[in-house]
């Protein structure tokens, strides 16, 4: 792998060099103990893949809430980690079958989404496509993972694409602002609601009430050197403000 990033820096200095772990690109925990010893910096990105069927079919057959914890602190320990460390982390695939009938997949959707909100990850999603010309022998073969229809004419399910716009706009950095997070999302409890903007000290917050009930769940800070604070809530599905 050093070898490898050493051979593309040195073909092109101006490019980002993205490294993958091992075990269809879900573990990257030798890093842990092996540290990459590199002659450049600032253009490494690790990156993971994360699919249902990564675990099998524990989330059709267990509590979500339970599988989501375990699965994530699981991925926090072969390839999360690196992000305390300070490196980027690229989730380079994800994706759900888009008929919308896979339990094991719909579970894991709803976790992978809060986890990518929480740690702000980049992401690439599997994949932009309807059908292939040829595919294990099939001519015209149907791609379920696939957000385009079989003939590439309109989205498979845009339910699906509504709830990964919440993605496309950062959760984290000196100029954020929120997306709005609508009730019909369907995500699991760990789901980032909205998030707060300290600026000078001054507070703007609506709190979010659900059956009667109100989240408001303070669970993780950041700091920048102006002095802003950003302030992350979550709670179950809800308005945002």
């Amino acid at each position: 792998m050093q070898k490898g990033a050493e051979a593309v820096h040195s073909a092109n200095p101006d490019v980002i060099v993205i490294l993958s772990g091992l075990n269809y690109d879900k573990d990257l925990s030798f890093l842990r103990n092996r540290p990459m010893n590199l002659t450049f910096s600032g253009k490494i990105v690790f990156e993971v893949h994360w699919y249902s069927f990564t675990d099998g079919e524990a989330w059709k057959n267990g509590n979500s809430n339970q599988v989501c914890g375990r699965v994530v602190d699981n991925m926090m320990r072969v390839s999360g980690f690196l992000l305390d460390q300070g490196w980027p982390l690229f989730v380079s695939e994800f994706g759900v079958d888009q008929r919308g009938t896979n339990v094991n997949d719909n579970r894991y959707l709803g976790c992978f989404l809060s986890v990518a909100a929480e740690l702000d990850l980049d992401w690439a999603l599997w994949t932009l496509v309807g059908s292939y010309y040829l595919r294990q022998g099939v001519i015209g073969m149907n791609e379920y993972y696939g957000v385009m229809n079989w003939n590439w004419c309109e989205a498979r399910n845009s339910t699906f694409l509504q709830q990964i716009s919440v993605l496309q706009s950062p959760f984290q950095g000196i100029a954020f602002v929120t997306s709005s997070l609508t009730s019909s999302l369907n995500l699991n409890p760990r789901l980032l609601i909205f998030s707060i903007v300290f600026y000078s000290r001054s507070l703007r917050l609506s709190l979010c009430k659900i059956q009667g009930q109100v989240y408001q769940k303070l669970i993780h800070i950041k700091w920048f050197s102006t002095h802003q604070r950003v302030f992350v809530f979550w709670g179950n599905q809800c308005l945002s403000h």
